[in-house]
């Protein structure tokens, strides 16, 4: 059970192989719900932006920074516009040349900020959702889709393992397919930058 994984009495090596498990699960149950050309759409719009805006909140956020670190290493530049609570600036000078990520499980940021999205469409700004909700109005208000396995419950859930481990799964594999896309230039990069940094004693 996503929610509960392990119980009372479960010693320690049983609760690490229920979290295993579930860890699996998850992997497994998103993998099933890849749609190939959402991800190959959602890799182009970031890898082709000027700028990258990344909308997420609450646990959602934690993942987003992680994402975002992972971009930097190929020279890719995401804002986390919710950081410093000044997404509305964000939005008011985003342009067509950007792509705006939503992170947004369970469907609270589009619920609490729906005028924001507007704003964004009006700016022609690329928009990618990442979610597990499976509203079939989402394909009109977004231009990318990508969907979550669905398996905590808001209110029942003891922590947020599952949601957590799906979106880290879910981010790496878009990082993976925009690191494809110039696969030989970002390794050399790589290189380059390592290489930079033991020559100059900046490790």
């Amino acid at each position: 059970d996503p929610n509960l994984p392990f119980g009372r009495y479960d010693s320690c090596r049983s609760v690490a192989r229920r979290i295993s498990e579930l860890m699996i699960q998850t992997i497994t149950n998103c993998y099933g719900l890849i749609d190939e050309q959402a991800i190959l759409s959602a890799a182009a719009s970031l890898s082709q932006a000027n700028r990258i805006l990344i909308f997420a909140i609450g646990d959602c956020f934690i993942r987003a920074r992680s994402f975002q670190n992972k971009l930097i290493k190929i020279n890719k530049y995401a804002i986390l516009v919710n950081e410093l609570h000044e997404d509305t600036i964000h939005i008011c000078h985003a342009s067509s040349e950007d792509a705006a990520l939503i992170l947004s499980f369970g469907g609270n940021f589009l619920r609490t900020y729906p005028k924001k999205l507007q704003a964004l469409r009006k700016k022609g700004t690329k928009l990618i959702l990442i979610t597990s909700l499976t509203d079939p109005k989402l394909s009109s208000m977004f231009d990318t889709v990508i969907l979550l396995d669905k398996g905590e419950d808001m209110f029942l859930k003891i922590a947020t393992f599952s949601s957590q481990i799906a979106i880290e799964y879910i981010l790496n594999v878009l990082y993976a397919c925009i690191f494809k896309q110039e696969y030989d230039r970002n390794l050399e990069s790589n290189r380059e930058d390592y290489w930079f940094r033991r020559q100059n004693g900046i490790n």
